[in-house]
């Protein structure tokens, strides 16, 4: 099932005007955890480029280590730089490389 461009627009964009957010990206996480349908903003293409190829296998994001957890949204900031720090301090630095200051996940 995909998203019709509009509805994924209008979600970005509420999800930048409430969380005063630079950029965005939204995407699509099937059963078996596969992220797909992917659509962001402009300045997120480089970062998006070094998750595919690399990142996501160091995500403490990706819906593969979270699907157990009880939480609908998570900071990388506060929810995994200061608790993992190793882990965290690495995904966070890569980010930062790309200009990425925090996320948040929803």
């Amino acid at each position: 099932m995909s998203s019709t461009p509009h509805a994924v627009a209008a979600a970005m964009h509420f999800a930048k005007t409430l969380l005063h957010a630079g950029s965005c990206a939204f995407y699509r996480v099937d059963a078996d955890c596969n992220l797909h349908d992917f659509h962001m903003d402009e300045d997120l293409r480089g970062f998006h480029r070094d998750y595919v190829g690399r990142l996501h296998e160091v995500d403490p994001f990706h819906a593969r280590r979270l699907r157990h957890t009880d939480r609908t949204v998570s900071c990388l900031s506060a929810d995994v730089v200061r608790p993992r720090a190793p882990e965290g301090a690495a995904y966070a630095a890569a980010c930062a490389a790309h200009g990425i200051g925090d996320m948040v996940e929803l």
